[in-house]
């Protein structure tokens, strides 16, 4: 069987992904099948949120749940999830912590400058800029873009350099969602 390294180099990390909520949604969607195939690569992976439907998914699939409200800009929610995750990454000393929103971004970044951790994030859209938003908005060392124009974005609103970015696949697996259990799509 031919060995991939990414696995390799993969196998034994801690990962802690955080995202606003784990309700119905693509970056959701996205952010479990993720944490899954980290899991079946030997990454041992936690994921934060402010909870939802996909979190009894996660569980049962071994991947830990961190409730935190990471869902709200309210700024005793940011402090609480501030608290929470805090906590957490000093408790499990995670090699990476990915964000999946500007929220947990924000808070992660401060954390990441607090506590000196590998941070990365993903940008699952575009989204209106305010100026506050361009002020505290931290994409981390490296940002994946869902698409070429949510590179764009991110190369023209917060002046991320294009090599800090890697597109990656937006998708979900279309076996998973179709009515024939018979579909397969395979990628690569």
């Amino acid at each position: 069987e031919r060995v991939n390294p990414i696995s390799v180099f993969l196998k034994g990390m801690k990962v802690l992904m955080t995202t606003m909520s784990l309700d119905i949604g693509g970056a959701e969607t996205h952010i479990v099948e993720l944490a899954r195939e980290l899991k079946r690569r030997g990454v041992e992976v936690s994921v934060a949120s402010n909870g939802g439907v996909y979190v009894p998914e996660l569980e049962s699939a071994g991947i830990r749940h961190v409730k935190a409200p990471l869902h709200s800009k309210k700024p005793s929610n940011v402090l609480k999830a501030y608290s929470i995750l805090k906590r957490d990454i000093e408790k499990n000393q995670y090699d990476i912590v990915h964000s999946h929103a500007r929220i947990p971004a924000f808070i992660s970044g401060l954390l990441s400058k607090r506590l000196g951790f590998r941070f990365v994030s993903s940008c699952h859209g575009v989204y209106d800029i305010t100026a506050l938003w361009k002020m505290t908005a931290n994409w981390g060392e490296h940002c994946l873009a869902v698409s070429c124009d949510t590179k764009d974005y991110l190369i023209k609103n917060y002046g991320i350099a294009p090599e800090n970015i890697t597109i990656t696949i937006n998708g979900i697996d279309s076996a998973r969602f179709a009515r024939d259990e018979n579909v397969r799509t395979e990628l690569c």
